[in-house]
């Protein structure tokens, strides 16, 4: 008897492990089943409904809406040769049929009090379309929205973003093991969304590299109809698009962690740096919209202040070598600034950047203070910025106000900078 290794175990290969192997290794497609015992009597029409509703809300121009019925399902890939496909019941089943053809079927909605109870529970054995519509609803009652304001424009940030948590719910429904027995969970604290399924990743995928490696479903046909009606943008760009819709919108990134036979994605509902999302904005506005490799950088610099090539390798998961690239490319576009030289070379943000974000001071004195560079220091403040005062001079070299007086008084004496204004509010700019 084949045998196979499991921990350091060597045990017997047996029928129900060669399924799952040939499942994890995309060789053996489920949901592709054709059940030819069944019709379209299977099948509920006030969820096929739904689902065209769900269609027309996406893409009214859709071509499967212009179709019959039959030829709608049949299209859609939820009818092969007059019979349901298993994803098709899935989708659209009614759900007695789901309950007893796909009884590992369920997802289970917690709202938590707290990291023990929760005050809100909903189970459900639907089909697809019910419990995407339903739970949506659940979530968005809890889901405040914050207001940035940028001078003309208001952008709402959600506290767990619409698009982000839909495709994470639907990537768990897509790529959970409907032959293992374990629920869909999603765990809806106050400060961060938790959504599981049972299944690990497919062969060649971790948490390290999801970003960069090609979709592999599970249930390929489910994909192909979730596609198909709109529900999922092409395969392969979700988990890239809820990442960058995270990043803009002042949040971290989604977090992902595996234990082989699970898979975990976090969203967290952290406070929004709103002076991150008013320069994202800002960019996209003028036409300079910052891609997913920038905003990863950017993101991280925001927290850690410096980046090395290594470190950014692992952020983007790509190779040294075009990692090198993309970092250079950000400093051309003046997002970035280089430091030190080879193994100490590191990458911070740009001046420019920094004062976007309402850091200017941070950007100097991240530099280094040194009493003997007091006036140097300020004098690189007024060039990058434009003008200072007593107060900013204070913050940025952590004196008292007699002595940014005394360095201020010396400058002006020296004719590196000139005073305009009363002894309240005085300021300092280069000399014309």
């Amino acid at each position: 008897m084949a045998k196979i290794r499991i921990g350091k175990a060597c045990k017997p290969l047996t029928g129900s492990m060669r399924v799952q192997k040939l499942i994890e290794s995309g060789a053996l497609d489920v949901s592709a089943e054709v059940r030819k015992d069944l019709s379209m009597d299977a099948l509920d029409k006030i969820e096929i409904e739904r689902l065209r509703n769900m269609i027309r809300a996406n893409n009214p121009d859709s071509y499967l809406l212009k179709l019959k019925e039959k030829e709608f399902l049949r299209q859609s890939g939820i009818l092969k040769n007059g019979h349901p496909t298993f994803a098709g019941i899935l989708m659209v089943g009614k759900k007695d049929v789901i309950q007893e053809l796909i009884p590992y079927h369920e997802v289970i909605y917690l709202h938590m009090k707290n990291d023990i109870d929760y005050d809100m529970r909903k189970d459900y054995r639907e089909p697809i379309v019910y419990i995407l519509e339903d739970i949506e609803r659940i979530i968005e009652s809890f889901n405040k929205i914050i207001t940035v304001r940028s001078g003309l424009f208001h952008y709402e940030i959600k506290e767990f973003p619409t698009e982000v948590y839909r495709e994470a719910i639907m990537n768990a429904l897509l790529h959970r093991d409907y032959t293992r027995g374990g629920s869909v969970f999603i765990k809806h604290y106050k400060d961060r969304m938790e959504i599981s399924n049972p299944g690990g990743f497919m062969a060649g995928i971790t948490p390290q590299n999801i970003l960069r490696q090609d979709s592999k479903p599970r249930n390929r046909h489910l994909a192909e109809i979730l596609r198909k009606t709109g529900l999922i943008e092409k395969v392969g760009v979700g988990v890239k698009r809820m990442f960058y819709v995270q990043l803009s919108s002042g949040k971290e990134p989604p977090l992902y962690e595996t234990d082989g036979h699970s898979v975990r994605v976090m969203l967290k509902n952290g406070s929004v740096d709103e002076n991150f999302v008013k320069f994202i904005r800002e960019r996209e506005r003028e036409g300079k919209e910052i891609d997913l490799d920038g905003i990863l950088i950017l993101s991280v610099l925001r927290r850690k202040r410096e980046i090395t090539l290594n470190e950014a390798s692992e952020v983007l998961q790509l190779d040294m070598g075009r990692t090198r690239e993309i970092l250079n490319q950000m400093c051309r576009k003046g997002l970035l600034e280089k430091s030190g030289v080879k193994k100490a070379l590191v990458y911070r943000l740009s001046g420019e950047v920094y004062k976007k974000l309402g850091e200017s001071i941070v950007y100097i004195r991240e530099k280094g203070i040194d009493e003997m560079r007091y006036k140097e220091l300020v004098m690189e403040y007024v060039k990058k910025y434009g003008v200072i005062s007593n107060k900013i001079v204070r913050e940025l070299l952590g004196v008292d106000i007699y002595k940014a007086s005394r360095i201020l008084h010396e400058l002006v004496k020296e004719g590196k900078l000139k005073k305009s204004g009363g002894k309240k509010d005085a300021e300092y700019r280069l000399p014309e």
